[in-house]
């Protein structure tokens, strides 16, 4: 099966609007709320990306999971290591070098282990240093669960794939009508980690991961048919009417609404894979962004921090100019980490793991 580059060119696009919204919020050009297209998308591009882990590491590993092989189980896991680790030790290592510099207050030595080895997700409450770093967690705790859920769908067959969708609408549900208690839910962060807010869209994605792979004609549209549907499904992202706060946007059917938009537009995007030139001028670009998507993704809240504290601190920059200065430094830095660091970082990983025989 081929690649799938349309998927990276939205994983691309993601994370240049998550850094967007970083950026126009921290500078307070931006009050996040239901309203700002914005805010909706850091919300659900985060939960894109985990459609698309999903989807990817299906495609990648669904043949072979259909029996549990400890070897197989123990090179998946190390090449998550080598693709997730490397990048996020350094945004850390540069974070709590920020810290000092900027004489900031250090944190407790069990917060930093707990960075250090992504697994703040498993004890209840989110201690992430920078912003993103909790879906990392989550990425973390999902790889557990992709081995069994493609055993699942592999030895059950139709029946496995609708156990994992019933499992995929149950947490919908829940997430949309049983975590809080009202859209104005003030203190909504502790409860928006609940890997059940987002475990679904990682299910969705192994599901989609399956169909795509028995080559089910679901995936073929027209080039204009999926032009047209992904102008319709995000004008209706931008323009659905919700008011309120963030909460308004993950609250009963508005959860369920933005949560098929978001849906939808990771299958309409893979829908427009057959119709894209790999080698044109626009598609190398946007390729481009999605390999460092994730760079900037972590990379771009310490950006902001260094930027804070070495050169914009007492000055009268206005803050438009500030975002500008820090998108091309982001975008510059990411560049250089993954060509320099994490890329070679990982090659070199993936050369000593284990071999077998």
């Amino acid at each position: 099966m081929g690649r799938v580059y349309t998927i990276d060119y939205l994983r691309g696009i993601l994370a240049l609007l998550v850094m967007v919204y970083h950026y126009s919020m921290w500078e307070k050009l931006l009050t996040p709320d239901a309203t700002s297209f914005l805010t909706r998308n850091a919300l659900y591009g985060v939960s894109l990306f985990f459609i698309i882990s999903g989807f990817s590491l299906t495609l990648s590993y669904y043949r072979k999971f259909d029996h549990f092989d400890i070897r197989a189980l123990k090179d998946y896991f190390f090449k998550r290591f080598a693709r997730i680790y490397p990048l996020y030790w350094l945004v850390v290592t540069l974070f709590l070098a920020s810290l000092l510099v900027g004489g900031k207050t250090f944190p407790a030595i069990e917060q930093i282990l707990l960075n250090l080895t992504i697994s703040f997700v498993f004890f209840g409450e989110y201690t992430g240093f920078t912003a993103g770093s909790w879906s990392i967690g989550m990425e973390i705790a999902f790889y557990l669960l992709l081995p069994i859920a493609l055993y699942v769908a592999k030895k059950g067959k139709t029946a496995g794939t609708v156990l994992l969708f019933a499992l995929a609408l149950s947490a919908l549900a829940i997430s949309s009508y049983g975590m809080y208690d009202s859209p104005e839910t003030a203190l909504y962060w502790p409860i928006y980690m609940n890997p059940l807010n987002h475990v679904y869209f990682f299910l969705f994605g192994i599901l989609a991961g399956v169909f795509y792979l028995e080559k089910n004609p679901f995936f073929i549209l027209r080039k204009r048919t999926v032009w047209l549907l992904i102008a319709v499904t995000a004008a209706i992202a931008v323009f659905y009417p919700i008011k309120g706060g963030i909460v308004a946007l993950i609250y009963e059917e508005n959860r369920l609404i933005l949560s098929a938009v978001a849906l939808t537009l990771f299958y309409l995007f893979t829908a427009l894979n057959p119709h894209i030139n790999p080698a044109g001028t626009a598609e190398k670009v946007f390729e481009r962004f999605g390999n460092i998507s994730y760079t900037v993704y972590l990379l771009h809240p310490v950006i902001f921090l260094i930027c804070n504290v070495l050169w914009f601190n007492g000055t009268d920059i206005t803050p438009e100019a500030q975002i500008v200065f820090m998108i091309l430094v982001t975008l510059i830095a990411s560049h250089i980490v993954y060509a320099r660091y994490e890329l070679p970082m990982t090659r070199y990983l993936l050369s000593r793991r284990p071999r077998h025989d």
